[in-house]
Formats: C-alpha cells, structure tokens, sequence
C-alpha cells in the first residue's frame, strides 16, 4: 500500500479552497493488464471526487491522463510494466507525486491518496491564458475572484462584481445596460469590435451587454489584465475575463433561496449539481428576479419608468471517457419589461420599454495524446434586443404608443482547437486554431410600423486566426520567458 500526503503551499489572498486529490479503484485481477488504481480521501475519510491524475514514464512524458470519479476512485489501465511517476493535482494545492512500480504481471498496489486540508495556496492555476498556468508564472497581472468573494459581494450581474473586485471601467445604465474596459480601453456595452474580451470556460461568451450575464452559476472569475493579443487576438488588447462556471462533482448537493425587498422586489433561484454516476456530473441552476415598482432615489423621490424583471438558466453536463473527457453547457437570459427611464433634464417624456433575450451552448472534448493536451471546443450563442417607445414629446406619436421602434440581433459560431505540450522539464508550448463568425443585424420602425432606414449597417465578420506561445521557466521558475504570436485573417 501506497501512501500520499499532500500539503498546501504558503496560503495567500484573493483565492479559494477546493478540495482534491487522487484515487483509484482498490481492487483489480491479478490476471488484468498492468495497472495503477487508487484511491483519494479527505483527513476525515471522505472519498475526494474530482482530482486530475497524470501518469508520467521515466523521461518524463505523460502517457496517460484521467480524474477520480465520484467515489473517488481512478484506475489507469493498460500500461507497460516499468516505474511511472504518478501526480495528483488541483487549483490551490500543492501537486502530490509518488513513484510506482508497476510490474510485469499483475498489478501495483494500490495508491490510497490523503489530502491534508489547508487554504489558499501560491500554486494558484489559472487558465486565461489558454492552458493552465501558475499565477507566478503569467506575465500579466492577474486577479482571481472567487466564490466567497461573489457570495459576499451585492451584485446582480457581472458588472457589479467587477466594479467592487477587480477595478475596472464600468460603464451602467438603467435598465439592465453596461459593459467594461481594462488598461484605459473605454468601456463597451454594444458592437463586435471588443478590446477587452469576455470569456465562458476560455471560449467567447457571445455577451456584449454585460447586465444579462447572472453569477449565480459563476465558480470563480479570472481577470487578466494587460495585451493577450498574441493568444487571443485583437480583441484582447486591454486584457481578459475569464469566467468559469460550477463543474460539481460527488455527492449531489444543492441550494435554494426566496428574497424579497424594496419597491416590491421578489427574487427566487436554487442550483443543484454533482456527479450522476461515476462517470456522469451535472450542474443546473436558474434565477427569477422581479422589481414591480419604481425605486425611489437619494433625494426621496421616486424615478418613474425603472421596474423590470428577469430570468436565467443554465446547465451542464460532463462525462469521462477514460483519457479524454465530454462536457457540454447551455445558458439562456431573458428581460421582460425592462423600463428605460430616459434622461432625468427629459421628465417623463422619454421613456421606453425593451425586451432581451440571450443564449449560449458549448460543447468540448479534452484529452490527453502522447503527452499533448488536446482541446476541441465549438460554440454557438445570440443575442437580441427589442425597444418600445413609451412616452414621447411629439404629439402625433400619441396614437401609437407604445410601439417599436427598434431591433437588434446579434450571433456568434465558431470552433476552437488547442494543443498544450511540455517538450521539456523547462518548456511547454501552446498553439491552436480560431474560428468565429459574427453577425449583426438592426432594424428600426416608424410609429406606423413601417420599417425605416437604421442607424447602423447589418454587417458581419469571420476571422480564422492561428496563434502559439512557449514558456520558459528558468532559475527554479524563479525567472519566467513567454515568446508567442498570433496571425490573423479576418
């Protein structure tokens, strides 16, 4: 019997704890392939679902690669007899490794895996950068928001977070509109043409206004701030924010919660999530919040036209496949009656209802080959907008009201591959493939109903981009060298 104990590096800020480790299952035939199975617990006992396990050779390649399942158990099976190098690995702990024999007949015995409990760590992952990288070891400035973080934050969308947490540009209006910039990019609410670019899960979001994006199914936030153009192309000259969404996994746990407030506001959501089976996990979560009234302002009086309601949802579902791995989400946002008060110097004479709705879906396949990490990611999202006028200075508007007046619809498709490489105890490099094709479409109405002219083109963009990027780790990674490039044809 195997055993490993992996410690916490020295705790730091701005980090979370997730617990991890490694497993396997504990019994196998004698007459079976050459194996190593295990498996991982917490101090008190508890199985630990979840961790990444990597089996090395000699020279220091990775030939196999998987996570421990729901009861905490792993098995890699089929190898070649010989001594492997077996690590264990999780954001915020410190990596485990142990040496194992595995013999030519038979199998090794099995690894029991205990995870002493800690806090934050230096080892900080993260994967802004398009493969998981040590925060030491990035070199931009890079800021995690974590779970903890988000819960003690009052916030009902992505922008809020990001104005309390990781300074940025904000831009806000009434009406559920805003958008952010990084490194004196101003910020943006609306367009195609981003210089500071939005992530889901390392893929384009698909999200210009960044008030129908809810947290509630936000792990943690990643904000990466300074040019990633040479990975990620030119919408990422200010920098990135990547937002990573819940993967639970062991045992099924959920929560609910029912809130009420000022100006009548009700709020209902609850999510639910763990592993299925011990290959299947899922997450699932939705929100409703509904302000009926007009809020009242700092001076006590009440700003006429500002009531809305929304809804959010989302799901996920990931299944191990041996070495490679399945997982597919979906994301949908709706607003219902969002009143758009209009400017204050106006009165009451310019307000306006509009409708929004927004989706997303994604689908990605990772594994490993060889000692390559290879991703394959496709994506798909929309986003639309429908504008009412509601009240209007020109007297002969008066019989219409309210009537639309304007819509949008925007959509985004595109394909995504990637191979990460440690040709070296020093280097690993990352190249990959881009392609997204975005589309804009605007119409504009008269009161009539009649289209009219709008005041911007339809318009659409493809871009197939090819980027890489080495990193050299020197003196101990005490001292850390990126050289990369990215070529565009849009």
């Amino acid at each position: 019997m195997v055993r490993i104990v992996a410690r916490p590096c020295r705790l730091i800020p701005a980090a979370f704890s997730i617990a991890c480790l490694i497993a396997l299952p504990s019994r196998l035939d004698a007459q079976t392939a050459p194996a190593i199975t295990g498996t991982a617990f917490d101090e008190a006992g508890a199985v630990l679902p979840g961790a990444r396990v990597t089996v090395a050779d000699r020279d220091g390649r990775v030939v196999r690669t998987t996570v421990t399942d729901g009861t905490g158990a792993f098995a890699i099976e089929t190898l070649r007899p010989g001594t492997y190098t077996v690590a264990v690995e999780l954001a915020l702990y410190a990596t485990a490794t142990q040496s194992v024999t595995v013999p030519a007949r038979g199998v090794a015995p099995p690894v029991r895996a205990v995870l002493e409990g800690g806090g934050f760590s230096e080892s900080v992952v993260v994967s802004a950068r398009r493969v998981e990288t040590r925060v030491a070891e990035t070199p931009q400035k890079v800021e995690i928001i974590d779970g903890a973080d988000i819960d003690r934050t009052v916030a009902t969308d992505l922008t809020d977070v990001l104005k309390k947490a990781a300074g940025v540009d904000v831009i806000q209006y009434n009406g559920v509109l805003s958008g952010i910039g990084i490194r004196g990019f101003r910020p943006q609410f609306s367009g195609i043409n981003k210089r500071s670019l939005l992530l889901i899960d390392g893929r384009p979001s698909g999200v210009t206004n960044l008030a129908t994006l809810q947290v509630d199914s936000v792990e943690r936030i990643e904000v990466l701030k300074g040019a990633a153009s040479s990975v990620y192309g030119s919408s990422a000259m200010g920098g990135v924010v990547n937002v990573i969404t819940r993967q639970s996994r062991g045992k099924l746990t959920g929560t609910a919660r029912l809130g009420g407030g000022s100006f009548a506001t009700s709020e209902l959501s609850g999510r639910v999530g763990g592993s299925a089976s011990s290959r299947v996990d899922f997450d699932l979560g939705g929100n409703a919040f509904d302000q009926r009234d007009d809020y009242r302002m700092g001076n006590g009086e009440v700003r006429p036209a500002t009531s809305y309601k929304t809804y959010d949802g989302s799901a996920r579902v990931g299944v191990n496949l041996g070495a490679w791995r399945l997982e597919a989400r979906g994301n949908g946002y709706r607003g219902r009656d969002i009143m758009t008060p209009g400017d204050l110097f106006t009165g009451v004479s310019s307000q306006g209802r509009k409708n929004l709705e927004r989706s997303s879906q994604d689908a990605r396949l990772t594994g490993l080959v060889g000692g390559h990490a290879l991703s394959v990611t496709g994506y798909h999202a929309d986003e639309s907008s429908h504008t009412f006028n509601v009240t209007t200075t020109n007297p002969l508007d008066q019989p219409y009201l309210p009537y639309l007046s304007f819509e949008s619809d925007l959509g985004w498709a595109g394909l995504q591959l990637r191979d990460a490489w440690s040709w070296s105890d020093q280097n690993n490099v990352v190249v990959g493939f881009d392609y997204e094709k975005v589309t804009s479409v605007s119409r504009s109405y008269l009161r009539t109903g009649d289209r009219s002219a709008p005041f911007s083109a339809d318009n659409n963009k493809r871009t197939a981009g090819f980027y890489g990027e080495n990193t050299l780790r020197l003196r101990d990674g005490r001292m850390v060298v990126t050289l990369g490039g990215r070529v565009d044809h849009i």
